[in-house]
Parts: structure tokens; C-alpha cells; sequence
């Protein structure tokens, strides 16, 4: 099933790569004047376990042995409503390999999150974006041979600190630092609390 997840996540950001490129072929020919209020961006890099969640030792019954993530990713929108604030929202799928003799056993975490903005301009060229966001999140312990007993799903929180860089007049570059945190209620009855870090780089596309 986590494996599964994965595929599917990697089947929608090709999905955003193909509309990335047709609205940079496309969207010029509407609007030329009018003011770049808003970006869509895709952005990777590594995501780093923390609390229980990354705890290895056998000591502590809500540890999840979860090691660094591999390079994963997520997908950020935000429009600016005002010179400050706007809404931000993202989708974003990470999978982490356990610590453990199970060969095979991985997380899988993934959810679509919304929420306000505040912008800092620090030049014309250059902004900080500050986002608190809320949403659903799904977390799934699974090897290719488990059934889905060990899916969950509850709240998320995402709290993000995005750099954008205007490069050209369509495009920015984006380095973001975010940090996840969810309560997961497994199907089984247990309840685990993950939390990770994730350094994030990529490039967007501004509408």
C-alpha cells in the first residue's frame, strides 16, 4: 500500500509538470499587463523525522523508527490578496524507510493543507512568505505484503517559511523550510504522532 501511495503521488506531480508547462506556453497571451498576484510551484529535498516519530530506541513504546525520508516532495500555491497576506495551500507526499529487521516496512505521509499568508517584500524581486496551514493528512505503516489495517488519518498542521526569487517574469525560484506535525488514528485503534522537518528547493510559476 505505501509503495502504492507513492506511485499515485508520483503519477500527480508529473501531472503538475505537464500544467506547469502548458500554462508557461499559454498564459501570456491573456493578461499581459496585469500583476503577478500568485504562484504555483513544485519543490523536493529531504525530510527529517522528529520526536517519537524518529525515535530508534525499544525503550519508548510510541517510537517509529522512521529514518530520513528519501527525496520527496511538495506542490505550494499562493495568491496575495493585499501588499501582506494571501492564502497558501499544498499537497505533499513523503515516505520514510523504518529502522527495523522488517525488510521493507516504510511511512508513507501525505495531505492537502490550506491556510493564511504573510508576505514580506524585501525587494521588488525578492519575498518571504510565512504560512500557518491546517488540512488532511494520511499516514500509512506498510510493507508490499500488508493489507491497509495499518492506514490512518487525522489533522495536519504545516507552518512554512518560503523564500521566492522572481527570476523571470513568469518564474521564481523557491527554497522553503516547513515543519509537519498530525495525529494519526491508525485502523487498528492506535494513535501516533509524527512530526518532521523538510529543506525543500524547486521552482514556480507565477499566475
Amino acid at each position: 500500500m505505501g509503495n502504492l501511495n507513492i506511485n499515485i503521488g508520483r503519477t500527480i506531480l508529473l501531472g503538475h509538470i505537464l500544467l506547469l508547462l502548458f500554462f508557461s506556453l499559454n498564459i501570456d497571451t491573456f493578461g499581459q499587463q496585469k500583476e503577478k498576484n500568485g504562484f504555483i510551484g513544485i519543490v523536493i529535498g529531504p525530510s527529517f523525522p522528529m520526536a517519537d516519530f524518529g525515535d530508534h530506541s525499544d525503550k519508548n513504546a510510541n517510537s517509529g523508527y522512521a529514518e530520513n525520508s528519501r527525496l520527496d516532495y511538495m506542490v505550494d500555491f499562493g495568491y496575495r490578496f493585499g501588499k501582506y497576506y494571501g492564502l497558501s495551500a499544498s499537497y505533499f507526499v513523503h515516505q520514510y524507510d523504518v529502522d527495523t529487521s522488517t525488510i521493507g516496512l516504510s511511512w508513507g505521509l501525505g495531505g492537502i493543507v490550506a491556510g493564511p499568508m504573510l508576505i514580506i517584500p524585501v525587494t521588488d524581486k525578492l519575498l518571504f512568505d510565512l504560512s500557518f496551514n491546517l488540512g488532511y493528512v494520511t499516514g500509512d505503516l506498510s510493507t508490499d505484503h500488508l493489507d491497509d489495517d495499518l492506514m490512518g488519518h487525522g489533522l495536519g498542521i504545516v507552518a512554512k517559511c518560503l523564500i521566492r526569487y522572481n527570476v523571470l517574469k513568469r518564474w521564481c525560484i523557491i527554497a522553503e523550510t516547513s515543519y509537519i506535525t498530525t495525529n494519526q488514528r491508525l485502523k487498528i485503534g492506535i494513535h501516533k504522532n509524527l512530526q518532521a522537518i523538510n529543506l525543500n528547493f524547486g521552482a514556480g510559476f507565477r499566475l
